[in-house]
C-alpha cells in the first residue's frame, strides 16, 4: 500500500513538473510568451505610458490653477482695498459737504440785501 501511494505521488509530481516546465521550443535563456500574453503586455505598456502622460498633464494643470488662484487672490485684495478706500472717501466727502452746508450762511452786512 505504501509503495502504491509513493508511485501515485511520484506520478503526480512528475506530471506537474512537466506541465509547468518550459517546452523544447523555447531556449533556456529566453522567455516564451503566448500571443495573448504578448498582446496583453503591449496593451499594459500603452496604458502605463498614457497614464504617465495624463499624470504630467494633470500636474501641470494643477500648477497652473494654483498660480491663477494666487493671482485672483491678489486681485481680490486690491479690489477690496480700492472699495474700502472709496467708501471712506464717500464718508469724508459727505462730512465735508454737511459741514459746508451748516457753516455757509449768507452774511447780511448792514448795507446788503439778504434773502
Amino acid at each position: 500500500m505504501k509503495k502504491l501511494i509513493l508511485i501515485a505521488f511520484l506520478a503526480i509530481l512528475g506530471s506537474s513538473n512537466y506541465a509547468y516546465g518550459q517546452t523544447a521550443d523555447c531556449p533556456a535563456d529566453r522567455v516564451c510568451l503566448t500571443v495573448d500574453q504578448a498582446r496583453q503586455a503591449l496593451v499594459d505598456s500603452d496604458t502605463v505610458k498614457a497614464q504617465a502622460l495624463e499624470i504630467t498633464v494633470l500636474d501641470k494643470t494643477v500648477s497652473d490653477l494654483r498660480d491663477e488662484i494666487g493671482r485672483l487672490r491678489i486681485e481680490l485684495a486690491k479690489m477690496t482695498g480700492d472699495k474700502t478706500g472709496a467708501e471712506q472717501m464717500i464718508v469724508r466727502l459727505t462730512a465735508i459737504v454737511d459741514l459746508l452746508l451748516k457753516q455757509t450762511r449768507k452774511k447780511c452786512l448792514p448795507f446788503s440785501v439778504c434773502f
